[in-house]
């Protein structure tokens, strides 16, 4: 077993260690997720927590150090005007109907500067929406994607306004290969908003409708990679799914079942394909037969009503379902589907469920 580096040591080279905090809480109107408490069973032989964290499993290696350490010195250039960031792993703002903005604003640039990046996303911004746009700062934090121990650099810009309404747009900046490279962005404010936690799990959400509202999660995992996981809509009332067979009949349906608006279905799409759906051959009805449903009855404030009834076979609400002859599952079937696409990404319950950011820093 290699020797275990003591923990003052890995403190003054690391320079700030990342903990898991607790799971955020979020209900139907908001960010959802899905919460899966796995109970393991008592075992007498089980490692302590001393010995957990001293096994090499948890001990960063000599070479992950030294990346720690070149990774936090570089942001700290970066946001001193020292270093350069590059944009090779993303293009944001594309426009296919304008050449020079075709494959993206940072597309062809070389290196910024942070002023100069600042600049640059700013104007592609009010180009794509006529406007102006001036953010009145820009924050800054250390996070932990992939929960390694090596840290990633997240920026924040506050304050600027687009349809009369304040967006925030958050981005990841990973060491690699010796460049800083930009890994993530996105933004949000009109009806909508976005967010990230300290382990690079993301999410984007806003409403569809005045009954609609779904939320988007994204991770970028330990090699700076960002990957879509899953998509949730939740709509308000049977009689407003989209059903390939009902067409739009779902609501006389609904009357004639006897149902009331007192149903939230929860739509869960783990395949979205966001350049499927502008292709004039898109097919709507191959891609809600791809989804996951359920359903669950709500009380006047919207909250979950226990009520199993609604799933038995002569039900009204069954009744209804079955003639939308799209798919139902289960919580638990659901829960399984979401925890195998998690898996391919190496999202885990610590990082899934870690608290948003809450150290931003101004660079002011």
């Amino acid at each position: 077993m290699k020797k275990i580096i003591s923990c003052m040591l890995v403190i003054v080279l690391v320079g700030t260690m990342f903990a898991a905090c607790g799971k955020q809480e979020v209900n139907d109107q908001n960010k959802a997720q899905v919460e899966v408490v796995d109970v393991p069973e008592a075992n007498e032989n089980a490692e302590t927590e001393s010995e957990i964290v001293t096994t090499d499993a948890t001990v960063p290696s000599a070479e992950e150090l030294e990346l720690a350490v070149k990774s936090r010195e570089a942001y700290e250039k970066f946001l001193k005007g020292e270093e350069l960031l590059y944009f090779d792993k993303i293009t944001v703002l594309a426009d296919p109907d304008v050449q020079e903005r075709r494959y993206g604003i940072f597309a062809n640039a070389g290196g910024l500067t942070l002023d100069e990046f600042v600049k640059n996303y700013c104007g592609g911004m009010g180009e794509q929406w006529d406007t102006d746009y001036k953010p009145t700062d820009t924050l800054y934090s250390f996070i932990d994607c992939g929960a390694d121990e090596i840290p990633e650099l997240a920026l924040e810009l506050t304050g600027g306004m687009l349809w009369e309404s304040e967006y925030t747009d958050i981005f990841v900046i990973k060491y690699i290969d010796d460049k800083l490279q930009l890994c993530y962005q996105d933004n949000a404010g009109y009806r909508s908003y976005c967010g990230l936690n300290k382990y690079g799990y993301a999410y984007r959400g806003g409403s569809n409708s005045a009954f609609s509202h779904s939320v988007e999660y994204h991770v970028v995992d330990a090699a700076g990679d960002e990957h879509f996981v899953y998509n949730v809509e939740f709509t308000y009332g049977i009689s407003s799914v989209y059903s390939p067979e009902a067409d739009y009949e779902m609501y006389s349906k609904a009357l004639d079942a006897g149902i009331e608006d007192d149903v939230q279905v929860n739509i869960y799409n783990l395949n979205y394909d966001e350049e499927a759906f502008l292709k004039d051959d898109f097919d709507y009805n191959e891609y809600a037969n791809s989804c996951l449903y359920t359903f669950f009855r709500v009380d006047e404030e919207g909250f979950k009503v226990d009520d199993t009834s609604i799933y038995e076979a002569d039900s009204p609400y069954m009744t209804m379902w079955k003639s939308t002859k799209l798919p139902f599952y289960t919580d638990e079937e659901i829960n399984e589907e979401l925890w195998e696409k998690k898996a391919l990404f190496g999202v885990t319950e610590k990082i899934e469920n870690g608290a948003d950011i809450d150290d931003w820093k101004s660079i002011k």
